[in-house]
């Protein structure tokens, strides 16, 4: 079995918090780790930092800059968020 089947749905899980939370376009990285943590319901640094690593590397953020401290929210890994755009404004981080 494919660990991305595992994977996926569980960042699809983080990232749909982080929208909920009303994070639309960007997100700084201890709001990630936030959600990240009440998700997964875990406080491990390692642990936090690995699934961070993996909505990076499938692409469900984006680094902004080089200092890895504001992500970029990836529209088109997340077809609900396009819609939720258009309807509202950010409410975080503005």
């Amino acid at each position: 079995m494919c660990v991305c089947v595992k994977i996926e749905p569980i960042c699809k899980e983080i990232v749909s918090a982080l929208v909920k939370d009303g994070y639309l376009h960007q997100v700084r990285k201890k709001d990630v780790e936030q959600v990240i943590m009440y998700v997964r319901q875990c406080i491990d640094s390692r642990t936090v930092n690995q699934w961070i690593k993996a909505l990076l590397t499938f692409e469900y953020l984006i680094p902004e800059g080089t200092t890895n401290i504001l992500f970029k929210l990836n529209p088109m890994k997340i077809p609900d968020l396009m819609v939720i755009i258009h309807e509202k404004a950010q409410t975080k981080l503005q």
